[in-house]
């Protein structure tokens, strides 16, 4: 879903001028000319973190140690239904916030 409406890999549309962040963003990473399938990869290889408890909690963890002070939890992306939304959301809290650096 995230590919779908927030790739800037996306042909022939004209972003509006609002969208800067997406220029530049596809700039950066190379995704100029880029399809949906290398987006997709640079998300979850570099951007997305999912997964079960310990590999949430070992990415955190190292987002960490590298230096980032806080991280943004968008749990409820893309046609997910409430319930899972809130199941997503107290496995977090039980299974990996426990064992986050403090």
């Amino acid at each position: 879903m995230l590919a779908k409406i927030g790739s800037p890999a996306r042909h022939g549309e004209e972003l509006p001028e609002s969208y800067e962040a997406y220029k530049v963003f596809s700039a950066l990473s190379g995704m100029t000319e880029g399809s949906t399938d290398e987006f997709l990869d640079l998300l979850f290889d570099q951007v997305a973190i999912a997964g079960d408890a310990k590999e949430v909690t070992d990415r955190l963890t190292a987002l960490h140690e590298a230096g980032y002070p806080s991280v943004i939890c968008w749990m409820n992306f893309g046609g997910i239904t409430h319930e899972d939304t809130v199941a997503s959301m107290r496995r977090f809290i039980d299974e990996v916030a426990p064992e986050l650096p403090r």
